[in-house]
């Protein structure tokens, strides 16, 4: 399990999934759904409305994985 990964690392997951690349994707998910979901907790205030949110924004992030090339910082995006 991954804590922290760098800039770098996370641009190669965009261009790999952006490629069709489920392996970076699934890489993508575990690193992040832990920490969105605990971030969406603290503003909805319920752990399962957390997660479904958390599973929508990821699940856009495969479905729109052609355009991630443009995202420049996938942790800010993810958090805004």
């Amino acid at each position: 399990h991954m804590s922290y990964v760098t800039q770098q690392h996370q641009n190669l997951w965009l261009q790999q999934i952006a490629e069709g690349n489920e392996n970076a994707f699934k890489e993508l998910f575990a690193f992040f759904y832990p920490k969105l979901v605990s971030f969406a907790t603290t503003i909805v205030h319920s752990k399962e409305a957390a997660a479904e949110i958390t599973d929508d924004v990821l699940l856009k992030i495969w479905l729109h994985r052609s355009r991630l090339t443009q995202i420049k910082n996938i942790t800010v995006y993810l958090y805004t």
